[in-house]
């Protein structure tokens, strides 16, 4: 079955759910963070599971005590088009660091 959409690797999920935070006010539960990420089948519920603690763990996210995620200054940084709003990325700025998002075990 050939793969549809832009949801290929974890690393696509971790974008996709930066982007989603970086236009929410507040916090948001997994639940939710999952509903506003679904799309077509391309993002599974356990793909956002997986997803989560390795954005809190980066730094990306903050984990609340009252287990609901907020996007931190990091994230927004990271987020798409670097800072989430959809602008210009800087000339070299990708190639200037790793990125961020990726799990140093997976390479």
């Amino acid at each position: 079955m050939e793969q549809r959409g832009f949801i290929h690797s974890m690393m696509d999920v971790k974008v996709l759910i930066l982007y989603a935070m970086s236009r929410v006010e507040g916090t948001a539960t997994a639940q939710k963070i999952y509903e506003l990420c679904f799309q077509d089948d391309c993002v599974s519920y356990f793909d956002i599971q997986e997803a989560l603690p390795q954005l809190a763990a980066s730094g990306h996210l903050a984990l609340l005590g009252d287990n609901t995620y907020e996007i931190t200054a990091e994230g927004r940084e990271t987020g798409p088009a670097g800072g989430g709003g959809g602008g210009p990325v800087q000339p070299g700025a990708a190639a200037a660091k790793p990125h961020p998002c990726r799990n140093p075990r997976q390479g």
